[in-house]
């Protein structure tokens, strides 16, 4: 699993060079992620999230925090737009047992960037 924007590019240049071996054309292969995000809001904290997701698998996973994206809808678009610097397609998996209910407000701050 990847960590961090930062490691999601280099894993990206990994997959161009590999390609380029291969003899394909980096750019004829779209890179996605798909990123947990979580708004959190009073009555739904970080660490809420971070179990609803932790219940998501079958063993734990450590420092699940840092594949959790947390806080105010503005902030979670911003880390999401970063993941663009190794993938064309960036989804969020709304991390929340009510996902239409937060999705809305999240949505709304990502397509206004």
């Amino acid at each position: 699993m990847v960590t961090s924007v930062e490691q999601f590019a280099k894993l990206g240049l990994d997959i161009d060079q590999r390609l380029a071996t291969a003899g394909r054309v980096p750019s004829s292969v779209r890179k996605g992620v798909v990123v947990f995000a979580s708004v959190t809001e009073p009555g739904w904290t970080a660490d809420d999230a971070y179990e609803w997701v932790a219940g998501l698998f079958p063993a734990p996973i450590p420092h699940l925090d840092a594949y959790v994206v947390t806080g105010a809808a503005p902030d979670i678009a911003a880390k999401l737009d970063a993941y663009h610097v190794g993938a064309t397609i960036v989804a969020a998996a709304v991390a929340n047992p009510s996902p239409m209910d937060m999705a809305p407000e999240l949505l709304a701050a990502w397509s206004s960037r």
